[in-house]
């Protein structure tokens, strides 16, 4: 288990049509597993080259390097500190080209096309009718993105993006800092370290020329 920061982008018009096809293309290279795996965990990390891996880590860090400028017309996010890797990314399914879903080594996506809106409402709605609590949280995040890019009758496309922030946090750590005062600013943690470490080995592809910024 770990601490799992999930982002939700929302992305407009044509930019959501090019960044369906990077998704798309990552997607197609992914080498299919010979061993059966169960349904949370029927895509991983080890489906990709390190190359491809690199780029999907690359990928979601440049997104959320810009989830405040344009053509990003929605984000939100929620802290999951004791997820099961990023397969919180697979609580809304589907099968065939709707389904498109890649892991990096420390990130990883979850596609939703606007041209696919009446699949997905309608997996959202067996989801929350069934009362999935692994993946309401994430659910809900979809549905909210999908409300609000709806309203702007343009194609659009929600990207969901895991993001690894370090190990499960303890519950004697978590007791403890509820004992605490809060500390301004606060302490220098594990997670930027980790977050920089990313930005290093990624700006390692040639492939992408832009370099990711040092966001906190």
């Amino acid at each position: 288990m770990s601490t799992q920061q999930f982002h939700f982008l929302g992305v407009i018009g044509k930019p959501a049509v090019d960044l369906a096809k990077k998704c798309h293309a990552i997607v197609r290279r992914r080498k299919q597993p010979k061993e059966w795996r169960p349904p949370f965990d029927d895509v991983n990390a080890s489906d990709w080259s390190t190359r491809d891996i690199e780029r999907i880590d690359l990928l979601c860090s440049q997104l959320l390097d810009h989830r405040y400028t344009l053509p990003v017309m929605h984000y939100s996010s929620f802290l999951d500190a004791y997820a099961m890797g990023p397969h919180g990314l697979s609580a809304i399914r589907a099968t065939g080209e709707q389904q498109v879903r890649a892991y990096g080594s420390a990130m990883g996506f979850a596609l939703y096309e606007s041209r696919h809106a009446d699949l997905w409402r309608e997996q959202i709605r067996l989801n929350l009718r069934r009362k999935r609590s692994g993946g309401d949280w994430h659910t809900h995040h979809v549905r909210m993105a999908m409300d609000w890019m709806t309203h702007w009758k343009h194609e659009y496309a929600i990207i969901a993006i895991s993001e690894c922030l370090g190990g499960s946090r303890m519950d004697a750590d978590v007791h403890k800092s509820a004992a605490g005062r809060l500390q301004l600013p606060l302490p220098e943690e594990a997670p930027r370290a980790a977050r920089e470490g990313l930005m290093t080995f990624s700006a390692l592809i040639p492939a992408t020329k832009g370099k990711r910024s040092s966001r906190p």
